[in-house]
């Protein structure tokens, strides 16, 4: 067992295959974590795997690089002791203690060399796979070229391509964001057809879903698709081109293009600050603000709060890194999750035990002291305890807080599916909880009276108050 999936403990995300010792990076939220911290963990071949488990691959692995080791030690002694026979010199009093030990342990190289032989022949059939599997599903390779895959294999690929498919609404490049247009409620999001490389900047109106308007197409390549990116500021739309390197400023209203503002370098991320100002991150150029109205870029010392980096890779506005956070609280516990209100009304915490198996209580408490990059947290900022979460052997995959509302999708064990709930943040008062099913959740942002809810291809609208289902944005492949 050489890979192994992790699920990412900050946005529940599946992540690829992976050597699972050190530390893990988590590609769709950045977040760090120790392998045994991980959410779960499951071999590539999909079998789960339990803390003692994964402990034991890791430390199983850890021995075959030492042996490996030792061998290669040992190749190039024997090396050494070759050239010097042949030179006529004697062997040294080393290598002849190393020759006695070599043949001592001549029995066991045998088994040696058949589990290492395995372990080769393991990871070139996975790899072998995955690439076969990345072609056919970029549509470089046919299924009918590959005559030695059987009618199991062609099935299973045929799957992974649907899967891999990601025509819909698309949150990789950013949260969904949430506006005013035409005087009625609306969302902005990208929106991709993978088959044809094309990908959009879509206004959706919140009570019935319908388009209100469109920019784009925005690339004509695979290449650009990552650096489409857009924010709002005021009265504006500025999106990223596919070069990622020009900026175009639209109307929120019409949509209508109003000016272009040349970078340089490619964009590496856009954010919103204010209705005059908007946070742009450029490769090798630092941080930049730029004015919507007059298309002028300014530098800017640091990220503005609320578009720091570490929130800049997430998809939830309302994300904290676990990692700024100092005081009392992390005594003894593990956080697997932050929140806090960017409108100043507190925050949320998820924590557990050492014990890997526990499941998470959750935690309200006042706006915490300090800012940047280390926030201070006290006992006596605790506000209330729901310990209904960890009764009901829940996870947390994404919240958000929002308008002194705590909105938060889990998975809970018992039952096998996700479920939406909302908290007053105030004093952890219950509101509502409606079912989810078992589809993937990428995010949860609220705000304009709505709950939106981001799945793999669509994105869901809920009312604030009771969390039903008035409309859906996207289609599913």
């Amino acid at each position: 067992m050489n890979l192994i999936c992790f699920e990412c403990p900050s946005c529940g995300a599946e992540l690829p295959p992976r050597d699972p010792r050190g530390e893990q990076r988590c590609e769709y939220c950045g977040a760090r974590f120790a392998p045994e911290g991980a959410g779960g963990a499951k071999t590539s071949a999909g079998a789960a795997l339990d803390r003692a488990a994964l402990l034991a691959a890791i430390a199983a692995l850890d021995e075959t690089k030492l042996e490996l080791e030792l061998t290669r030690a040992e190749l190039a002694e024997e090396l050494a002791q070759e050239n010097a026979a042949a030179a006529g010199e004697p062997p040294s009093r080393r290598a002849r203690r190393r020759a006695r030990r070599r043949e001592r342990r001549s029995e066991r190289s045998v088994l040696r060399r058949i589990f290492l032989a395995t372990i080769e022949l393991f990871v070139f059939v996975a790899t072998l796979a995955s690439v076969i599997a990345a072609l056919v599903a970029g549509g470089i390779v046919d299924l009918d070229d590959l005559p030695f895959l059987g009618e199991d294999e062609r099935e299973a690929i045929e799957e992974l391509r649907d899967r891999l498919s990601q025509d819909g609404v698309d949150p990789w490049g950013g949260p969904p964001l949430l506006t005013t247009i035409a005087g009625e409620p609306a969302v902005v999001a990208r929106v991709r057809r993978e088959g044809e490389d094309l990908l959009f900047v879509d206004a959706y109106a919140l009570a019935d879903g319908r388009r209100l308007w469109r920019i784009g197409p925005l690339s004509d390549g695979p290449e650009g698709l990552e650096h489409v990116r857009f924010a709002l500021a005021g009265d504006f739309v500025v999106v990223g081109a596919s070069t990622g390197r020009t900026l175009f400023v639209h109307g929120r209203e019409s949509a209508e293009r109003v000016r272009a503002v040349e970078l340089g370098r490619d964009l590496a991320y856009l954010c919103g600050v204010s209705p005059t100002q908007v946070y742009v991150r450029v490769e090798g150029r630092g941080h930049q603000l730029l004015d919507p109205h007059s298309g002028a870029l300014s530098r800017a010392a640091a990220a503005p709060a609320g578009c720091e980096p570490e929130q800049g890779d997430s998809l939830d506005p309302s994300w904290v890194d676990v990692g700024r956070l100092r005081g009392e609280l992390r005594e003894g516990t593990v956080v697997t999750r932050a929140l806090l209100d960017p409108g100043g009304a507190g925050g949320a915490l998820f924590v557990r035990s050492d014990d890997a198996q526990a499941t998470p209580r959750l935690l309200g408490f006042s706006p915490p002291e300090g800012s940047g990059s280390r926030l201070r947290l006290k006992p006596a900022l605790l506000r209330w305890t729901d310990e209904g979460i960890e009764g009901a052997k829940s996870w947390p995959v994404a919240g958000t807080l929002a308008g002194g509302e705590l909105v938060l999708a889990a998975w809970e064990d018992q039952a096998g599916a996700l479920w939406l709930g909302a908290w007053a943040l105030a004093d952890g008062s219950a509101r509502w909880r409606v079912a989810l099913g078992a589809e993937l959740v990428l995010g949860v942002w609220a705000g304009e009276g709505y709950v939106l809810v981001g799945r793999s291809h669509v994105v869901e609208v809920r009312g604030i108050d009771d969390g039903e289902l008035v409309t859906v944005i996207g289609e599913q492949p």
